[in-house]
């Protein structure tokens, strides 16, 4: 079914409000209908095939280009901070549930037949007192006059966790995974919003003093986050020297997209309404493409680290930041060149070497006439740029760097998910399994051309580059729609170089049992 036959007015009226057009729904419809494009991996992105190692000398030259680019660049950092903190507590929610309706069994005997659940539970409440907001549940006790429980039984885990997530308590099952408290130095504690504040700092003033972050937040969290900044601001600016300019958005609901059924035909509320979800992180696109900077850090809100790790990781952000700056000017240089009237072929030759040596796109020239080329080289220059840091597969499940060939035919480096390449195809399969790096979204992008003025970032997507998952509501199963990623499809026709860094640029809380690996211990 296509057309205006399947919608009513009602309808109508429902994409109006949420002002997105018809066309867009029937587009939306029809990739459901015909499936995602998975992308066609060539090969993995391996040192010094597609991925950049430093030598010391060079990170040095790197840092200090970033370090002079701050005199006259304005710097920004981008952070989606519009996680709950769900995922995050699931193995205390899903024992808890057992325990409430009595299922689950004692603790002990489920550890020594090394049930999973119970092993991440008894890690959790043994080690209490290692958690950054530890204070706080003893405070709540305290309170009540009684002491923290010992978590030896079924029922003392249940009464800890209860404190954990209940309103009633720290009411962290609530929080944004942004503000709950991660680290504690002495008798303050930080939670990852505050902790971008404090690193931030260390890289990312401009003038010297100003430092401009925008997080991206849900809708029900908004005023949350801003008061909490509010209230923090004068004291961090005072104990760091810095003026914060803050900011915040979120997510547009233009950017949400249409749920349907294992049918395909669109997805009704009990109340007749077309369901809508949110598009994923590569809605937030929109987001990042109203920031006008000439410099902008890109990282998600729980990936960070204690002050001990601090120097190291923010000497790599600054390095990944000149190395911008440097492609940025060069690619700045080459489009100036070739726009004369006198360009020669050295400097056609000079620049299609950049841009193959540099974005891996040597693939574009094959046999192109010397004025093909030069126009081709001249397109490929005018793109927005992004350095990405990569770290060293330990098994990490996610996102990885790989060579990718396009319907072109050319072979360009592309962050890659799972959810990308076609599962039936055992090849894929084991080309994306053999990834010997992984994306830790330590990205660093240039927005502006060489006019100075700021591109539109919604030119450069591969639309067709979305994910469709199988969900459920309320029992009903659905199928759902998510944009092209934001460091994915979305990034597509960007200009990449993909370099090694520290493992320090790669610290997230996926758990809350990850507060204790040694990585988050202050």
């Amino acid at each position: 079914m296509s057309g205006m036959s399947q919608f009513t007015k009602e309808d109508l009226q429902q994409f109006q409000d949420r002002k997105v057009s018809l066309e867009e729904m029937e587009r939306q419809l029809s990739i459901f209908e015909k499936g995602p494009n998975y992308l066609d991996i060539v090969r993995p992105c391996t040192a010094g095939d597609g991925i950049r190692i430093l030598e010391p000398g060079q990170v040095e030259h790197f840092v200090q280009i970033y370090d002079k680019a701050l005199q006259d660049r304005s710097i920004a950092k981008f952070i989606p901070a519009s996680g709950a903190s769900t995922r995050m507590f699931k193995e205390l929610f899903a024992w808890r549930e057992m325990q409430m309706k009595g299922t689950a069994p004692a603790l002990e005997d489920a550890a020594k037949e090394k049930d999973p659940t119970a092993l991440f539970i008894l890690r959790f409440v043994s080690n209490l007192r290692k958690f950054a907001f530890y204070p706080l549940i003893h405070r709540l006790f305290s309170v009540n006059k009684k002491k923290v429980p010992s978590g030896h039984s079924n029922e003392e885990c249940l009464e800890i966790i209860n404190a954990v997530l209940d309103v009633s308590g720290l009411g962290y099952s609530q929080f944004p995974k942004g503000l709950i408290k991660f680290h504690r130095y002495g008798e303050f504690m930080r939670s990852p919003f505050e902790e971008h504040l404090v690193e931030s700092a260390q890289y990312g003033r401009s003038q010297g003093h100003f430092c401009h972050i925008h997080y991206t937040v849900s809708q029900s969290q908004l005023e949350n986050f801003k008061d909490k900044f509010e209230a923090l601001k004068r004291a961090y600016e005072n104990f760091i020297g810095v003026e914060y300019l803050v900011d915040f958005s979120v997510q547009s609901p233009s950017t949400d997209t249409i749920a349907v059924t294992p049918d395909n035909i669109p997805f009704r509320t009990d109340d007749g309404q077309i369901l809508f979800r949110p598009g994923g992180h590569g809605a937030l696109l929109e987001n990042l493409n109203t920031l006008d900077y000439d410099i902008i850090f890109i990282n998600n809100i729980d990936n960070v680290v204690p002050d001990r790790l601090k120097a190291e990781r923010s000497r790599w952000k600054k390095a990944l930041g000149g190395f911008m700056v440097f492609l940025q000017d060069r690619t700045f240089k080459y489009i100036r060149m070739l726009s004369r009237e006198d360009a020669n072929f050295t400097m056609l030759n000079e620049a299609v070497d950049f841009v193959s040596d540099l974005f891996g796109l040597k693939s574009h020239f094959h046999g192109l006439t010397p004025e093909a080329t030069r126009e081709t080289v001249l397109k490929l220059l005018n793109r927005p740029v992004r350095i990405c840091g990569m770290v060293k597969n330990e098994g990490d499940p996610g996102g990885a760097p790989f060579w990718v060939r396009g319907s072109d035919g050319a072979t360009t480096i592309q962050i890659v998910e799972s959810a990308q390449i076609n599962k039936e195809s055992q090849k894929s399969v084991d080309i994306f399994s053999s990834s010997t790096h992984f994306n830790p979204v330590d990205v660093v992008v240039g927005v502006t051309d060489y006019q100075g003025n700021k591109f539109d970032l919604t030119d450069f997507v591969d639309n067709d580059a979305v994910f469709i998952s199988e969900k459920s509501l309320e029992g009903r199963p659905l199928r759902a729609l998510e944009r092209p990623g934001l460091w994915n499809g979305s990034m597509s026709g960007w200009n990449t170089v993909f370099v090694e860094v520290s493992k320090a640029s790669f610290n997230p809380v996926k758990t809350v049992n990850d507060l204790l690996l040694p990585s988050h211990q202050v």
